[in-house]
C-alpha cells in the first residue's frame, strides 16, 4: 500500500499548504480582512485559516458569537463592525482561497507530466516486484497518478472508481474497485479520499469526472473536493468519500507493508487507520525529512521540547513495531537517493510471499546488471563499471581489488562505494582488516521463485 500527501507533489510544482498560505499572503497584501487571516502568526498553513472560517460558520448563531457581534468592548470601538463585516465576507474569503487553490494545483501537462511519469513509474516498478496489484491512497487533488498511468503506454492502468461515459467524461461507480480487472497492464487502484480538481456533481445526483481540470464554481457546491482543514471532514459522510475511505481502510488492513510519503499525519480519520496498521506489527515506511517529527507529534500526539526526548520516546515506542524512516525529501534531484533507500528496505521485507523465515533465503537472488541499471538509469559511468566488475566477480569483491582494478586511491574508491551503498545497490561488510563489497540481494516474486 502506498499513501501520498502534499509533500509528494512538491516536485510537480504543487506547494505544501504552508507555502500556499505564504503565496496567498503576498497576493492579498492590499485586502485587509483576508490578510488578517493569512498573516495571523498562530496559523501555520492554509488548513488553519480554513479551519478558523469553518469554526466561525459553526459558531455563527451561538450566544457567545451573538455577544461578540453586539457588545461594546472597552478600548475596541469597531468590534461590532468587524464581526458584521466578517459575517458578510466569510463565504467570499473562503471562495477566494478555494479559487486560488484550484488554480495553483491544476495540472500543467507539458510541465508536470514528465516528472510525474518518472517518479511514479519508478515507484510502481519497485512495488510491482512484490505485488501484481498496486493500491495508492492520497489526499492530493492533482492528477499526478492518473497522468503517470496514462503516459505509461498501458503498463499501469488507473482504477479510480469512475467508468467511461462519453468523450472526456466518466461517471462515478464505486463498484469498479471490486470488479475483476481485465486490463493489459498492472492495475493501480487510486483512492483520492479528499476528491479531485476534475470531479463535480452533475446536477442529477451523479458524480462525473472530466479528463481535464475544471474551474472552482463559487457558491455552487458542484465541486467534489474536501477543503484542507484540520478537523474531521463532514463531507466524508457522503459519496464518493464514504466508498473511498472504506476501500482505503480495507486495503490497508489486508496489506503487509505501507509506504507513506509527503504526508504530515494531521488528518484524524486517516491517522486512526495508520495507527491500527502500525500497532498490528506490519511494516510501516515513512519518507519525509520531518518523518520523526510528524510521526511522533501528529500521528501519535506525543509532542516534545527536544529531539533527544522525542528519540527516547521513539526508541521505546518501536518495541513490537516495524518502523522504517527515510529522512529525505521527495524531490526530482533527490529521488535516486530516496528510491535507493526504499529498495534496500523493501528487499529485506518478506511480504506478499507465503514463506517461513527459514526459507526466505531461497527466494533471494543477486539482481542482474541490467536490472540495477534499469532501476537506476542515472548512475555515474564510473560507478556502473564498478557494479559490472562486482557482478562478474560473483556479486562481491574486496575493496582492495576494486582499487587495483580501477587504479583508484583509497579515498576515491571509498566515496564511490559509499555512493552505491546510499543508493541501496551494495552493502559493505567488514571482515578482519578488509571490506567486502556485496551487491544487495532482492526478493523475487512467487512466480519467479
Amino acid at each position: 500500500m502506498i499513501f501520498t500527501g502534499a509533500g509528494a507533489s512538491v516536485q510537480f510544482n504543487k506547494p505544501i499548504t504552508s507555502v500556499f498560505k505564504q503565496q496567498l499572503s503576498k497576493k492579498y497584501e492590499g485586502s485587509e480582512l483576508i490578510t488578517s487571516f493569512l498573516s495571523c502568526p498562530i496559523f501555520e498553513d492554509i488548513e488553519h485559516v480554513l479551519e478558523s472560517l469553518k469554526d466561525f460558520e459553526i459558531a455563527h448563531n451561538n450566544y457567545m458569537m451573538k455577544y461578540l457581534k453586539n457588545a461594546q468592548l472597552p478600548g475596541i470601538a469597531d468590534t461590532k463592525d468587524f464581526f458584521k463585516k466578517l459575517t458578510r465576507e466569510r463565504d467570499n474569503i473562503r471562495s477566494d482561497i478555494m479559487q486560488d487553490l484550484f488554480q495553483k494545483y491544476r495540472w500543467n501537462e507539458d510541465e508536470d507530466d514528465k516528472k510525474a511519469l518518472e517518479f511514479y513509474i519508478t515507484l510502481f516498478e519497485l512495488v510491482s516486484k512484490y505485488s501484481n496489484k498496486i493500491f495508492l491512497g492520497t489526499t492530493n487533488y492533482d492528477q499526478a497518478v492518473e497522468q503517470a498511468c496514462a503516459q505509461s503506454n498501458l503498463k499501469y492502468e488507473c482504477i479510480d472508481g469512475f467508468e467511461h461515459y462519453q468523450g472526456d467524461i466518466s461517471k462515478w461507480n464505486g463498484k469498479r474497485f471490486t470488479e475483476e480487472f481485465n486490463g493489459q497492464g498492472t492495475p493501480v487502484y487510486l483512492y483520492k479520499i479528499h476528491g479531485s480538481l476534475n470531479w463535480k456533481y452533475d446536477g442529477t445526483g451523479n458524480i462525473e469526472k472530466d479528463n481535464r481540470d475544471i474551474r472552482f464554481e463559487r457558491g455552487s457546491g458542484t465541486n467534489v473536493l474536501i477543503a484542507p482543514t484540520l478537523s474531521p471532514k463532514t463531507a466524508q459522510t457522503k459519496e464518493p468519500f464514504v466508498t473511498l475511505l472504506s476501500e482505503l481502510r480495507d486495503k490497508l488492513n489486508k496489506a503487509d507493508v505501507c509506504i507513506v510519503t509527503g504526508f504530515s499525519f494531521r488528518d484524524i480519520h486517516i491517522s486512526e487507520i495508520f495507527q491500527e496498521f502500525i500497532n498490528s506489527g506490519k511494516d510501516f515506511i515513512v519518507i519525509s525529512p520531518t518523518g520523526y517529527l510528524n510521526y511522533c507529534d501528529n500521528l501519535f500526539g506525543e509532542k516534545f521540547n527536544s529531539t533527544e526526548a522525542r528519540n527516547a520516546w521513539l526508541r521505546k515506542h518501536r518495541n513490537g513495531k516495524k518502523l522504517h524512516f527515510i529522512n529525505e525529501p521527495v524531490e526530482h534531484e533527490n529521488n535516486d537517493k530516496v528510491f535507493g533507500q526504499l529498495l534496500a528496505i523493501l528487499s529485506t521485507i518478506k511480504y506478499n510471499l507465503k514463506i517461513s523465515s527459514e526459507d526466505v533465503t531461497k527466494y533471494q537472488r543477486i539482481p542482474t546488471v541490467e536490472e540495477i541499471f534499469n532501476l537506476r538509469p542515472d548512475i555515474r559511468y564510473d560507478d556502473k563499471e564498478i557494479i559490472k566488475f562486482i557482478s562478474e566477480n560473483g556479486g562481491q569483491a574486496l575493496e582492495s581489488d576494486l582499487r587495483k582494478k580501477f587504479l583508484q586511491p583509497r579515498t576515491t574508491m571509498w566515496r564511490a562505494v559509499k555512493r552505491l551503498e546510499k543508493l541501496g545497490i551494495v552493502e559493505i561488510i567488514k571482515s578482519e582488516l578488509q571490506n567486502i563489497i556485496k551487491i544487495r540481494k532482492i526478493l523475487v516474486n512467487e512466480n519467479e521463485g
